[in-house]
């Protein structure tokens, strides 16, 4: 049976393997910017689905290929506008070199 000490350490040790030899100050800088890029791309998919939701008046029965398209279409978004390779998407179905991508 696992104890809550034993559960509470595996993220640790799991979150020291992934830091390896990266100071905690270089380490947060990269975690700050996966967040903010993940934060843009939530609100890039909000937006989308609103823009949608106002072009068919249809919040229910939304199309995939219009919902690429407008994800495509720099100019339908107001706020933030993410390129397909910049997309968490993307960057989550890398395996290596997450860094590079």
């Amino acid at each position: 049976m696992l104890d809550l000490d034993t559960l509470e350490s595996h993220p640790w040790e799991a979150a020291d393997v992934l830091r390896g030899s990266i100071d905690a100050a270089d380490y947060k800088n990269y975690i700050f910017g996966l967040l903010f890029l993940k934060r843009i791309n939530d609100r890039v998919e909000e937006e989308t689905w609103e823009i949608a939701e106002e072009l068919t008046g249809d919040e229910e029965e939304l199309d995939e290929y219009l919902l690429e398209q407008i994800r495509g279409d720099r100019d339908l978004h107001e706020e933030f506008w993410v390129p397909e390779r910049s997309r968490w998407g993307h960057i989550a179905a890398q395996s290596s070199d997450i860094g590079a991508t």
